[in-house]
């Protein structure tokens, strides 16, 4: 027996398909590792971060923070640094045209939206032979994520030094990118570490002993923005 076609209405009724457009919402992007500041000078600052989007590049505008910091006039499109974990991609910027020892204001926004919702507030450099008073913390073999971590970078805050030394080891147990972490955990940029200081106060980073002792045949030094620091004692290793 042949199959009967079923219909609930009249047979003369069209038969008609409707096709309703969907437009698929864009991806928000999303902030995974808070701005840090490096390599302050007194003309210029770098400013690295990461979001979960390649696309369009973050962009970082500042200015000095006795005028619009809502909306600063200078802006730069961030440099894609590399891609690590689940889907983060670092960014850096350099923002330009700093006078020494002046407090300035920055932002980041991404696709339009504004990533950290205010304006932090750094100080550029002292100039070249200044002789204005200053402090700066100093910090080594760390990045374990511990509790003791925590209180430090937490007292470092709290002290406001114009800037952070690390003396190298850095991020345990390897260095990787997911020992450094993002906001989602790390022994680095996990919310209780980095973020604390990172935003204001900017950092000179090594990334081991071993490399602070090359970098003038075995006499260890730490760079500062005064210039170099000599150690009294070599590292050991």
């Amino acid at each position: 027996m042949a199959p009967v076609a079923h219909h609930d209405g009249p047979s003369s009724w069209p038969l008609q398909s409707v096709l309703v457009p969907v437009t698929a919402a864009a991806a928000a992007p999303t902030l995974l590792r808070d701005p840090y500041l490096t390599d302050d000078s007194g003309s210029w600052a770098t400013v690295s971060l990461a979001t979960n989007m390649a696309s369009p590049a973050p962009v970082v505008s500042w200015g000095p923070a006795t005028g619009n910091c809502t909306s600063p006039p200078n802006s730069v499109n961030a440099t894609f640094v590399t891609s690590f974990g689940t889907g983060d991609q670092q960014f850096k910027a350099q923002m330009t045209g700093l006078l020494p020892n002046t407090n300035y204001c920055y932002r980041v926004t991404q696709s339009g939206l504004d990533l950290i919702g205010t304006a932090p507030v750094f100080a550029s450099a002292l100039a070249s032979g200044a002789t204005d008073t200053f402090s700066f913390a100093v910090i080594g073999d760390w990045g374990a994520g511990t509790t003791d971590e925590a209180k430090v970078l937490s007292q470092i805050s709290t002290a406001k030094p114009s800037f952070i030394v690390t003396s190298g080891d850095n991020a345990y147990p390897s260095g990787s990118q997911s020992d450094y972490g993002d906001l989602s955990g790390g022994n680095v940029f996990g919310p209780a570490y980095w973020p604390r200081v990172g935003r204001t106060m900017p950092a000179f980073l090594h990334i081991s002993k071993q490399l602070v002792r090359l970098r003038l045949g075995q006499q260890p030094v730490l760079h500062t923005r005064r210039g170099l620091v000599r150690c009294d004692r070599r590292l050991p290793g």
